[in-house]
């Protein structure tokens, strides 16, 4: 069986046409519904979670794959539950701004609103 850190390599080489070193990776669990295995029951493959050896091999794989979305392969950045958190009371803020198709995004825990035209910061 081929190891969780060898096919993210793999995936990333052909796909984004980036070498990266891999400090550590592994499948988040699968989880169970009424006795039976998701895996089994032919849901979604389990995701890979790893941790690149530098902060800029890091943003060079999440900058090339947001450009590129390459097919079959999804690649975020892993936040913290606090993030998430922090993050929760913005969103209706974040819907709304988008919905008046002005530029919203996180940054992190701070939510950024801008006007698309002139660049300037509502937030």
């Amino acid at each position: 069986m081929e190891s969780a850190e060898t096919k993210v390599r793999d995936a990333i080489k052909e796909k984004l046409n980036i070498e990266v070193d891999i400090e550590c990776a592994h499948r988040v669990e699968c989880r169970k519904f009424a006795g039976i295995n998701q895996h089994e029951a032919g849901a979604k493959p389990r995701v890979i979670v790893c941790r690149l050896s530098s902060w800029k091999q890091k943003e060079a794989v999440v900058r090339k794959a947001r450009k590129e979305k390459p097919e079959g392969l999804f690649i975020c950045k892993d936040l913290s539950q606090a993030t998430f958190e922090k993050r929760k009371p913005q969103l209706q803020k974040l819907k709304a701004a988008k919905q008046v198709v002005k530029s919203a995004y996180f940054i992190l825990d701070h939510l950024i609103i801008r006007d698309k035209s002139s660049g300037s910061s509502n937030a």
